[in-house]
């Protein structure tokens, strides 16, 4: 349903200033004209938000070299120099303001029916604030779910964050309902993932091994493949894997524990162990692949013997 337009204050309106801040550069409102997400998110059309901000003079139209800049390549910005008989030199501001100069006429010709909004200086000033209100909120709870990781507080670290996409004006993941999330499967991952030492990581002490198994928690919890924001800067583990493939090897674990337990469960007797064949999986992980087994003699994985740089990509399918 659409709002009214009347007394609507749109800087409390978390849809409205998200869109605002895809105006960071010259962009076109046209874009946005059939995103039926953005008008369900906005309560009214993205049009009539745009014009909202332009009502307001927190977006205003570019110039002429920025709409050149926005419609043109440099390899088409520099033919059309060549035909003028100018310098093709210069990064792409260059080339445009050099077009403008020589012929502004035929430039304002070339960028016929093309508009673009950019933030003005106070435009600029109330997404800037947005933005630093959202980097805050979302340190913040990824702050506390560390620390509920730290204490094994898994089904309220996975509540948290489930809590938190709910509030995002577009959630993570697709077909998600975030507000009624079932932690369950988190924590019987989580619980894989701190309960156990894989063997592909045995070398480790305690001192690597609890870094990389927060990491491992914080990847599947806030569904992100990269370790390095939850490690510590200076954190090596000493092994032939990079430090985001040995965090992946644990969260890798703690699936595939989860997973066998959820075929005991239901009564699943074997299973068969397939790898990803890209050309990086080792000796040892080829073997495995295509291997069957009764369910109390699957081998551990990841593969122990595994030796790729990527780490091991094994997992098991219903068989």
């Amino acid at each position: 349903m659409l709002r009214s337009l009347v007394g609507f204050d749109w800087r409390k309106s978390q849809a409205h200033l998200l869109l605002l801040t895809h105006f960071i550069y010259p962009n076109t409102a046209q874009q946005f004209a059939k995103a039926d997400y953005w008008k369900d998110v906005l309560g009214e059309t993205p049009q009539q938000a745009v014009k909202r901000f332009e009502d307001e003079g927190v977006l205003v139209t570019p110039g002429l070299p920025e709409h050149l800049e926005y419609k043109y390549k440099v390899s088409e910005l520099r033919a059309m120099l060549k035909q003028r008989g100018l310098p093709v030199s210069g990064r792409k501001a260059d080339l445009t303001a050099r077009l403008v100069e020589a012929d502004p006429a035929g430039m304002k010709k070339a960028t016929t029916g093309l508009t673009l909004l950019r933030y003005s200086d106070r435009g600029q000033e109330i997404a800037r604030q947005y933005l630093a209100a959202e980097k805050e909120k979302r340190e913040a709870a990824e702050r506390e779910v560390l620390a509920m990781l730290r204490e094994g507080r898994f089904r309220e670290a996975s509540l948290l964050v489930s809590s938190y996409e709910a509030n995002q004006v577009f959630s993570r993941g697709i077909n998600i309902d975030w507000k009624n999330h079932d932690p369950s499967r988190d924590v019987a991952v989580l619980k894989g993932i701190f309960g156990g030492r894989p063997k592909i990581l045995a070398r480790l002490d305690h001192g690597k091994l609890e870094p990389l198994r927060l990491a491992a928690g914080m990847m599947l919890l806030w569904g992100s493949g990269e370790a390095k924001s939850w490690l510590p800067t200076d954190f090596e583990t000493g092994l032939a894997m990079d430090n985001a493939a040995a965090a992946r090897m644990l969260l890798f674990f703690g699936y595939h524990q989860a997973d066998l337990e959820w075929y005991r469960e239901v009564g699943i007797k074997s299973v068969q162990i397939i790898t990803v064949n890209d050309g990086h999986s080792c000796e040892a992980c080829r073997k495995l692949a295509g291997s069957k087994y009764k369910l109390s003699e699957v081998p551990e994985l990841p593969c122990e013997k595994c030796t790729s740089d990527l780490g091991c990509r094994c997992t098991h399918v219903v068989w």
